[in-house]
C-alpha cells in the first residue's frame, strides 16, 4: 500500500514538474521582445496543469461531490462541453494558420504590414522582421501594393 502510496506522490511531482516547465516555455518568448496568445496559452495550461498536480486528490473529491447532485452534472458537463469547444476551436484556428502559411500568396496581392512597438527611433524586432518579410516580397513582386498600419503614440 505505501509502495502505491509513493508511486502517487511521484507521478504528482513529475506532472507538476512537467506542467511547470510547460509554463516556463510560454514565458521565454517574452524574453525576446514576442509575446502573442500561443505564449498566453502555454502558461495557462502551465498553471492549470500544476495545479490540478497539486490537488488533485481535494480535485476528484470536489468534482465527485458535484456530480451526485442534478444541478453539478449540469455544470460540469456545460463545463467540460466549454472546455472541448474551445479545444476544439484553438485546433481548427492552428491547422487553418498552418495551411496559410504554406499557400504562395498571389503576385499581385496586397502586402499589409501590422504596426508594432517603437523603440526610439527603431522598430522593435516583431516589426522589423515584419517589414523585412513584406521588403522581401515586394523586391519579388514589384506591382505588389504595400500598405503599413500603426497605433499613434503620444509623440505624433
Amino acid at each position: 500500500m505505501e509502495r502505491k502510496a509513493n508511486m502517487a506522490i511521484l507521478l504528482r511531482v513529475v506532472g507538476a514538474v512537467f506542467f511547470i516547465l510547460l509554463g516556463v516555455w510560454g514565458v521565454l518568448p517574452t524574453l525576446t521582445g514576442r509575446f502573442h496568445a500561443g505564449c498566453l496559452a502555454l502558461m495557462f495550461v502551465g498553471f492549470l496543469g500544476t495545479a490540478a498536480c497539486v490537488w488533485l486528490p481535494t480535485a476528484v473529491k470536489w468534482w465527485c461531490a458535484c456530480w451526485r447532485t442534478v444541478a453539478g452534472k449540469i455544470v460540469l458537463s456545460s463545463l467540460t462541453g466549454i472546455i472541448a469547444a474551445v479545444f476544439l476551436l484553438f485546433a481548427v484556428l492552428s491547422c487553418l494558420m498552418i495551411n496559410a502559411c504554406y499557400k504562395a500568396p498571389a503576385e499581385d496581392a496586397t502586402v499589409v504590414v501590422l504596426g508594432a512597438a517603437l523603440r526610439g527611433e527603431n522598430p522593435s524586432r516583431l516589426l522589423r522582421e515584419r517589414l523585412e518579410t513584406a521588403a522581401e516580397y515586394l523586391e519579388q513582386n514589384p506591382t505588389a501594393v504595400c500598405v503599413v498600419s500603426g497605433g499613434q503614440g503620444a509623440d505624433e
